[in-house]
């Protein structure tokens, strides 16, 4: 099981141009709307991938900013740098101002003689409306790794919260029905 979720982040994580644009898809089930999106950069060992997402409507609505780090293999002597084990806090600056968001869940899957870190936070609809209207944005990883949105990611943020916020979102009423036809 182990080895089939770190193939999937390591697919996810290596594909250069796959989620260009932001996606949504309404759970037939739940009637929950998934907004996703990833930036598209290829990815470097050490580099953190940006995903921006939002989960509307349903019994877990959630929004948040994850990011996802491949880190090398253990060196010569089988030691591995874990510079965001246990993290908890994430550091924004959006436009020169800091700006507080929610919590931060951390999470790895091992690969082989790697590991790919998950660093996830919540963001509120309002704060994702600040990050999509602004010109730079900064944030800061535990402590350790500082980067910065590009303009992609700054883009995606402001459409899912516009759509979020009802500008441009459809509701599941709205959504035309699906035509399912189970595989026999």
């Amino acid at each position: 099981m182990n080895r089939k979720l770190a193939a999937l982040i390591l697919a996810l994580v290596s594909q250069p141009v796959f989620a260009q644009n932001i996606t949504q898809e309404v759970d037939r089930f739940s009637g929950q709307t998934k907004l996703d999106y990833t930036n598209p950069r290829k990815a470097v060992l050490g580099v953190a991938i940006v995903t921006i997402f939002a989960r509307v409507g349903g019994k877990t609505p959630i929004n948040g900013v994850r990011f996802t780090i491949a880190l090398p293999p253990k060196g010569r002597y089988g030691r591995q740098d874990m510079p965001y084990v246990g993290c908890r806090k994430i550091e924004w600056l959006v436009d020169g101002n800091p700006l507080e968001l929610g919590m931060v869940d951390y999470n790895y899957v091992p690969i082989d003689h790697g590991r790919v870190d998950v660093l996830t936070q919540e963001v509120s609809k309002e704060a994702l409306a600040k990050i999509g209207a602004a010109s730079i944005v900064e944030y800061r990883l535990c402590g350790v790794t500082q980067g910065q949105l590009d303009a992609t990611d700054i883009s995606a943020a402001g459409q899912i919260a516009a759509k979020i916020s009802g500008d441009v979102m459809q509701t599941p009423d709205s959504v035309p029905a699906m035509k399912y036809k189970p595989k026999l």
